[in-house]
């Protein structure tokens, strides 16, 4: 009786590798061709427009092959106070600030959303050297290339 039990759980994998792999073959025949676009920060509301026939990928990606030179396009999604500040001293803190600086230095498209700066939901509630200390370092991304993009004007990319 064991033996036809271990016999079944033995086919049992054998087909379930076997679909596994059908399904990774078919996951690559479909982005095989595609651009490859690091996203950072988050995949929520990234317009259409900027990753139109791209292959969306996230930092863990980048964590794993440790490649600018990989993607195609990079698009910041998200930041953090931290992060913005990194950037602009070109500090490479943490895997999202290094990717953003090896792109930089690589010459790999960085575009970013408006929506990314975390300070500018809070334009004209507090100290205003303190924001302007930050638009500062917005001003330093865009000098490096960084392009600002809003959700408007995306449809030009």
């Amino acid at each position: 009786m064991s033996n036809s039990i271990e016999e079944l759980v033995r086919l049992v994998t054998e087909r379930v590798v076997a679909a596994l792999n059908n399904e990774n073959k078919l996951s690559d025949a479909r982005n095989e061709g595609k651009k490859k676009c690091l996203v950072l920060g988050g995949m929520d509301n990234i317009p259409e427009t900027l990753t139109q026939d791209m292959l969306l990928l996230d930092v863990k990606d980048y964590e794993e092959v440790q490649n600018i030179l990989r993607y195609d396009r990079v698009i910041i999604a998200k930041l953090t106070l931290r992060q913005l500040a990194d950037i602009a001293a070109g500090r490479p803190g943490d895997s999202l600030c290094c990717a953003v600086c090896q792109a930089l230095l690589q010459g790999v498209d960085v575009l970013m959303l408006e929506t990314a700066a975390p300070h500018r939901a809070h334009a004209g509630k507090g100290s205003t050297a303190f924001y302007r200390m930050l638009e500062g370092y917005m001003n330093s991304l865009q000098v490096f290339g960084i392009k600002l993009i809003a959700k408007e004007s995306a449809l030009n990319y």
